[in-house]
């Protein structure tokens, strides 16, 4: 169980065009925390501070416009 989960997630995208062809690039930041970690097993401890995770991920694509 967890008394308060938090996070935040944030991305950009950027497409360019030329001619036909069309050029896509793009980022995302993810970031979570929870908090107040507890177990309802007498045997798993509690985790003090918390637990957190993060993650980003690239994109990059190539279409054509139509």
């Amino acid at each position: 169980r967890s008394n308060s989960v938090s996070g935040a997630g944030y991305f950009a995208v950027l497409g360019i065009e030329l001619w036909i062809f069309e050029l896509i690039a793009g980022y995302r930041v993810s970031n979570i925390k929870y908090t107040g970690i507890s177990s309802t097993d007498a045997g798993i401890p509690d985790l003090e501070g918390g637990y957190s995770m993060s993650g980003h991920q690239s994109m990059v694509g190539f279409g054509i416009s139509l």
